[in-house]
């Protein structure tokens, strides 16, 4: 990794070490964003505070060269084994994972911002005096051991902040959404936004994200793999196998009428980058590039993926599938509207709780950029990544052998046609969907494949144990479509 110095001074080459060091520690957590990549020029924007020698930086921004419109963002703690001379030894931990990010967060409570060469860091939101008096009272620490793509942790028992670590210059979903429904809406299946952490430079990036934190009972993926490994340890008892899936299926009911609300909410927000629009022939141009280029991409892959005894070869997969599209009838988009959506919804993303279900998480898909994070689609987009997730749920950890294959993908089957049969009668006849039940499907089977492709992909460069799932979706629905 080739590290260069434009806006802090990195003269002496202990600091440069320290850099790649960070770096070097980083790479084995689920957040880093350059794991695929071994050659790196990076700048490194802003240390905060500025000078590295005389304290331990709180923030460390560095810009990856090759993305200039994003930075990554660390919040190491280093340390010194005899002060700061040069023949000492350097450590450096994560300061989130061992919670000593609080002494950066009081510090900034207590001073209002934080000086770094180039800009500052500081709160701002509506509710930021509220978690201020709160925070100078309570500042009990939990860090929430989940794999994620940025960094959570709970504060004083009353607020969950996440720290984002590849961060993007403007807004950030997950507090502008929420902030707009709760200002404009009577849905409250999410938790109230308190402000953010942001870093002001030319420009302005969202560094954390903060929430008040909701009790619950863990997230709907962790529940439905549980209940779905049941199901299969229950295969030979017809009663208990129908229990358990009596009580997924009241779940569903569940998340469908959430996540209809949801959509509802959103169609009536107000302001150009909030209100409805009706689909027009640039939206479709967008859904067949962005479909032809997951397809194309998978047709760079050269992965053979094992399903129910066949080989498939993703390279011709793709190739197979960029055809495919001269058979989907975009016809079924006529009449229908696009608005702000979640952009990354999934059982994960949706906690259990006594007073329902709760969504979270609302800054879009970890692959997307920052503008397709933030545009208008069809609330069916989201749809589909909750019928993807039922699939996933009901497959990812049973056995891989064709029996437990095939019950899976029935009962997944069976899952995603109430789902979508419970949202259809919540959302129908709002104005944002087709005026058909058929129509609705059929734009959520393209969604479906599309959503699907684009896992294809991720689960080759990260997750291939996992690849089969997408895969033998894709295969159902071009067997339908065929």
């Amino acid at each position: 990794m080739k590290i260069i110095d434009e806006t802090i001074n990195l003269m002496e080459k202990e600091n440069g070490d320290i850099v790649s060091m960070i770096f070097e520690s980083s790479k084995d957590k689920r957040w880093y964003p350059f794991k695929d990549q071994r050659d790196l020029e990076m700048t490194i924007m802003d240390s905060i505070p500025e000078k590295i020698r005389n304290e331990s930086p709180f923030i460390m921004l560095l810009r990856p060269n090759k993305n200039p419109e994003s930075l990554l963002s660390f919040a190491p703690l280093l340390k010194w084994e005899n002060g700061t001379s040069e023949t000492n030894k350097i450590e450096s931990r994560d300061s989130i994972e061992s919670g000593e990010i609080r002494l950066l967060i009081n510090r900034l409570l207590e001073k209002g911002l934080e000086h770094g060469r180039n800009g500052k860091i500081t709160f701002e939101g509506d509710s930021i005096n509220e978690f201020r008096e709160h925070l100078l009272q309570n500042m009990d620490y939990k860090a929430l051991n989940i794999q994620q793509s940025n960094s959570s942790f709970i504060l004083g028992g009353r607020f969950i902040c996440k720290f984002v670590r590849k961060v993007h210059v403007g807004e950030n979903p997950d507090v502008e959404i929420p902030q707009k429904l709760y200002a404009e809406t009577a849905f409250r299946n999410t938790p109230k936004p308190i402000g953010q952490l942001v870093y002001r430079e030319k420009q302005v990036y969202s560094l954390m994200s903060i929430h008040t934190f909701i009790e619950n009972n863990g997230d709907y993926w962790d529940y439905f793999t549980r209940m779905a490994e049941s199901l299969f340890l229950q295969s030979e008892h017809e009663e208990s196998r129908e229990n358990i899936f009596k009580s997924l299926t009241g779940s569903i009911e569940e998340i469908a009428k959430a996540v209809g609300e949801m959509h509802i909410g959103l169609s009536t927000l107000k302001g150009n980058d909030f209100s409805s629009e009706p689909v027009n022939d640039s939206y479709i141009s967008k859904l067949k590039s962005g479909f032809l280029q997951l397809c194309q991409n998978l047709s760079s892959t050269k992965t053979h993926i094992k399903i129910k005894g066949e080989i498939i070869n993703t390279n011709e997969l793709g190739r197979s599938l960029e055809s495919l599209i001269h058979k989907i009838n975009f016809r079924f988009f006529q009449g229908t509207r696009i608005t702000r959506v979640h952009g990354d919804l999934h059982l994960g993303q949706i906690l259990r709780t006594d007073n329902g279900p709760v969504i979270i998480d609302f800054e879009g898909e970890p692959m997307r950029t920052p503008r397709e994070r933030t545009m208008k689609q069809s609330p069916l987009k989201d749809v589909s990544g909750i019928v993807r997730s039922i699939d996933y749920a009901l497959n990812f950890n049973v056995e891989r052998d064709d029996y437990n294959l095939v019950m899976g993908q029935n009962y997944s089957l069976k899952l995603k046609t109430k789902f979508l049969e419970e949202y259809w009668k919540i959302t129908s006849g709002i104005g944002i969907l087709p005026d058909t039940f058929q129509a609705f499907l059929g734009i959520s089977e393209f969604f479906e494949l599309d959503k699907a492709i684009y896992e294809l992909n991720y689960e080759i460069s990260n997750r291939p144990e996992w690849a089969d799932i997408p895969a033998a979706a894709i295969l159902k629905i071009m067997q339908r479509l065929d």
